[in-house]
C-alpha cells in the first residue's frame, strides 16, 4: 500500500534495539533507491533543426543557445545531475549540428570535466520527429528512463517530482490556461491522461505536456512494441506522443504530475527565448 519496505521482524517490537533495527532498515531502504535512481537514464532529444531563430541558429543548434550565461543543453545537464541521476546515464540524440554539440560538451562541460554521457545520431532528423530520435536508443533504455525535450528550460524540482512518481508511465503536464496552437496539447479525465496532441481543439484541453515523461522498467517493452508498431507503418514524422496515446487506447493508464508554480519554457522561437532569458531563467538560478 505504498511502503517502501517491510520489516519482517521482532525486534523493533519485543527487542532490546528497535530503535536502532529502524535505523539499519532506512539505510537499506536509502540505499536501494538510490541504486534505482542511478540506473534511470535520461534521453535528451536534440536531433531536430530550428527554424523559429532565423540567424541565430544559422551555425548552431538551439540547445546550445545562451539563456544566461548558460547553454540550454548545459542547463539541461545539470538538472539532472541536481536530482541525482549520474552523468554516465545520459543520453543526447543529436542530427543538425551533431559535430557541435558533442564537442562542446566533451570538452566545455563543467570547465575541465569530460562529459561522461553518450550520444546517439539521427541521420533522418531532417525528415523525422522525435519518435524516430528515441527509437535509435531503445537499445539502451532498459531499466526505465527519463524523455526531455531538447529545448526546454525548467526547475529541476519538476524533474525531481518526476523522479520520485512510482508506477505507471508519467507525463509533466502544465495546466496554463493560455494554450497555443503549436502546443502539445493534452485532454485529462479524472486526474489522467485520455489524448495528447498539437491538432486537438484548444477549448477541449486542460493543459501543455511540456516534454518531461518518464517510462518506468516495468513498462519499457510495451512501450518499445508500440513504438516499433508506429515505425513500420512508415509514420516517421511522429512524435513520442503518439506512443502514449496508443499506449492509453489499450486501457493502459498514463498518470501525470503538474508544474505547478514551477517555471519552465520551451524555446521554438526568438520570442520564446527572450522570455526564458528575462523571466524564466533568471528565477530558476535565484532558486537552486
Amino acid at each position: 500500500n505504498g511502503a517502501s519496505a517491510l520489516m519482517l521482524s521482532e525486534e523493533t517490537a519485543i527487542g532490546q534495539f528497535p530503535v536502532e533495527s529502524v535505523k539499519i532498515l532506512k539505510r537499506v531502504v536509502d540505499t536501494v533507491e538510490q541504486k534505482i535512481k542511478n540506473n534511470l537514464k535520461v534521453i535528451i532529444l536534440a536531433a531536430g533543426e530550428s527554424p523559429g531563430f532565423g540567424s541565430l541558429t544559422a551555425n548552431k543548434h538551439k540547445s546550445m543557445v545562451d539563456i544566461g550565461g548558460k547553454t540550454i543543453i548545459e542547463h539541461q545537464i545539470d538538472n539532472i545531475k541536481k536530482c541525482g541521476i549520474d552523468e554516465k546515464n545520459i543520453i543526447i540524440v543529436t542530427g543538425s549540428h551533431r559535430n557541435q554539440i558533442e564537442k562542446y560538451i566533451y570538452e566545455n562541460f563543467n570547465g575541465n570535466d569530460k562529459f561522461c554521457g553518450d550520444f546517439i545520431y539521427n541521420p533522418w532528423y531532417k525528415v523525422s520527429h522525435t519518435l524516430v530520435s528515441l527509437s535509435l536508443a531503445k537499445d539502451v533504455l532498459k531499466d526505465g528512463f527519463i524523455i526531455l525535450y531538447g529545448d526546454i528550460v525548467f526547475d529541476y524540482r519538476i524533474l525531481n517530482k518526476l523522479i520520485k512518481h512510482e508506477d505507471n508511465i508519467t507525463i509533466v503536464v502544465d495546466k496554463k490556461k493560455n494554450i497555443d496552437e503549436e502546443d502539445e496539447k493534452v485532454i485529462l479525465k479524472d486526474g489522467k491522461v485520455e489524448c495528447i496532441g498539437k491538432n486537438l481543439e484548444i477549448n477541449n484541453c486542460d493543459g501543455e505536456f511540456i516534454g518531461l515523461a518518464k517510462v518506468p522498467k516495468d513498462k519499457v517493452l510495451l512501450f518499445n512494441d508500440i513504438q516499433d508498431k508506429i515505425i513500420k507503418k512508415d509514420d516517421i514524422m511522429a512524435s513520442v506522443v503518439e506512443i502514449f496515446n496508443d499506449i492509453n487506447s489499450l486501457g493502459i493508464q498514463i498518470d501525470v504530475i503538474y508544474t505547478q508554480d514551477l517555471l519552465w519554457s520551451d524555446n521554438d522561437s526568438l520570442n520564446d527565448l527572450k522570455y526564458t532569458r528575462s523571466k524564466i531563467y533568471p528565477y530558476i538560478n535565484l532558486v537552486l
